[in-house]
């Protein structure tokens, strides 16, 4: 190839890309992006161990109260709530 057309190529590519501003809103954003991304995987790596911790105790939790409700420290509530408990009233 000639030099002078690839340089005049590069340089007419090089002027028009300076020059036009459509792709400027979409550069920012994709910074904008990548600093968010690369601010929570850093918050995931710092916080990662008490995150993991809190997850597991609400898992456990989630897993005894809301499948069964009748057990645990609030079976009175659960089942005068629905109508479950025996008042002796007979009926």
């Amino acid at each position: 190839m000639n030099f002078a057309i690839v340089s005049a190529y590069c340089a007419n590519t090089f002027r028009r890309l300076r020059d036009e501003e459509d792709g400027l809103a979409l550069t920012e954003y994709l910074l904008l992006l990548g600093l968010l991304v690369g601010g929570v995987i850093l918050a995931v790596g710092f916080f990662g161990s008490a995150l993991s911790d809190g997850w597991t105790q609400w898992a456990d939790w989630a897993t005894v109260e809301i499948s069964n409700p009748w057990n645990g420290d609030n079976a009175g509530a659960a089942a005068a709530a629905y109508g479950a408990a025996d008042d002796g009233a007979g009926g």
